[in-house]
């Protein structure tokens, strides 16, 4: 099923906090934006136009770099603010950017800037103000002249009914603090070895604040918050019956083949290009869950993956997590197939089988099977496979916890589950919970390993052997069918 226009994914560019929206969305108001060099102020308040679609009437001072250079360094400014082109002055025209609105103040006296600001509040009508930055302005001025000037903007702001936005690199309590109406700071820190960006509602007048700190992104050079982990937005709005959808659907994409394929492809882009490709083949993968995330978290995030095998004509072989609804499951590979798979190109296998659902996933006459052996089941669903696949990539998901009695009943007949796995499938993926050991010799063998963790109330994907960046991972529904999304946290 394709994703129409009217569904838009929960991490989308540009997204700043909830309760930040409802206030910049307020007619007026003074808003401190403070934060050390390089943590996201000037990014976020470029947002704040944006998400206000304030593409006009609006004045930006900056008192760090010029105007050209701040369209070199946000490349989405262009399509954003409006542009005139002017008369040619040489022999190949150039579109300038209507500069008037972003004012070059690195040279300006305190004083004579000052004055355009007011006068800017009293000649436009609800404009909005940027001075980047305010200390540039402030430092010229005494304790006393400075707080004299600050509540001057203030009352100016209310009559014009503007909207005033200070930057400040200064992270101490000043006057402007107790003056503005809202006061926000940005903050970045080490996360393991990975860089964690912060932003902090310090005061938000008039606006209920329920999540005091949010993490950001400043990929593709726009502030992008990340939501808090819900457990409900996982659940399903209904379920849809196998009937309602058709059971097979051509697949549209070029399958996976057993020659040639070094890495394969997870389904989230962002991952792929920091693995360099993909996931590799033939390697054994470990993804480690936060406790307290909630199950249909971890199906909704596998989903994509196994999904993406299955477009492709690929088998996947899922031992589930304990206590997982299969209907979930189902309901959930359907919203990205459009179709229910079938049992030939996807097998659900459950670790308290009995003979009687052995029966049901294939006929023991036609094979050799161990009763009530996991194992033995195990075995007949990958000969299954690939008999009516044999050219084709295999996918193997299994539960932590249950490989170890697997690789005991392996054991037994002198092999590993392990190698068993290697040599019969293309991927295998292990999945725990973080805190807990997992099986020594998965950990140990293991090519890749990802912690999902929970940071501020945001789940985030770590890659932890070999290290890389943090991804935020945010839920969306299709028809009321849960979906993942990913952002690289940058």
């Amino acid at each position: 099923m394709s994703e129409s226009p009217r569904h838009s994914p929960a991490i989308k560019l540009g997204r700043i906090p909830d309760e930040l929206e409802r206030f910049v969305r307020r007619d007026t108001y003074a808003l401190l934006i403070k934060g050390k060099a390089g943590t996201g102020k000037t990014t976020l308040s470029l947002t704040i136009l944006k998400t206000l679609g304030q593409a006009s009437n609006f004045f930006y001072i900056s008192t760090r770099v010029s105007p050209r250079q701040l369209f070199t360094y946000y490349p989405w400014l262009e399509n954003f603010v409006q542009t005139i082109r002017p008369q040619p002055t040489s022999d190949s025209e150039e579109q300038v950017y209507k500069m008037s609105m972003f004012e070059d103040a690195r040279l300006d006296e305190p004083e004579s800037l000052f004055e355009r600001i007011t006068n800017e509040l009293m000649d436009v009508k609800a404009p909005i103000i940027i001075i980047d930055s305010w200390d540039a302005i402030a430092s010229f001025m005494d304790k006393e002249a400075r707080l004299n000037n600050e509540r001057v903007l203030q009352t100016w702001r209310e009559r014009a009914g503007a909207k005033l936005i200070f930057i400040s690199e200064d992270s101490s309590y000043s006057t402007l603090d107790f003056l503005v109406d809202g006061v926000v700071e940005l903050d970045q820190t080490m996360y393991y070895s990975c860089r964690l960006r912060q932003i902090k509602m310090i005061k938000l007048r008039g606006v209920r604040i329920l999540n005091q700190i949010y993490n950001f992104s400043l990929d593709n050079s726009i502030f992008t918050s990340f939501q808090t982990h819900k457990p409900s937005e996982y659940a399903l709005n209904r379920l849809v019956r196998e009937e309602d959808s058709p059971r097979k659907k051509e697949s549209s994409l070029k399958p996976y083949f057993s020659r040639g394929v070094g890495r394969i492809q997870t389904g989230y882009p962002q991952l792929d290009a920091v693995l360099e490709g993909g996931l590799p083949r033939k390697g054994i993968v470990i993804f480690r869950f936060d406790p307290s995330i909630h199950l249909n978290a971890i199906t909704t995030f596998l989903a994509r993956i196994v999904s993406n095998f299955i477009k492709r004509n690929n088998p996947v072989l899922l031992q589930p997590i304990s206590h997982t609804n299969p209907q979930t499951i189902m309901a959930i590979l359907r919203s990205y197939l459009g179709y229910f798979p079938n049992n030939n190109v996807f097998r659900a296998l459950w670790s308290d089988i009995n003979d009687y659902d052995i029966k049901q996933h294939v006929d023991p006459t036609q094979y050799s099977p161990v009763k009530n052996s996991q194992s033995g089941l195990v075995e007949r669903n990958i000969e299954m496979a690939r008999k009516r696949y044999p050219e084709s990539l295999m996918l193997s998901i299994f539960n932590c916890e249950h490989l170890k009695s697997l690789d005991d009943e392996f054991r037994q007949r002198q092999t590993s589950v392990l190698s068993f796995l290697s040599e019969k499938t293309d991927l295998s993926i292990c999945v725990g919970t973080s805190g807990e050991n997992v099986y020594s010799p998965v950990e140990a063998q293991a090519d890749l390993k990802f912690d999902v963790n929970l940071i501020n109330g945001t789940m985030f994907l770590r890659p932890v052997s070999p290290v890389g960046p943090l991804f935020g991972l945010a839920t969306y529904k299709i028809d009321g069918v849960p979906r993942v999304s990913l952002q690289v946290l940058v």
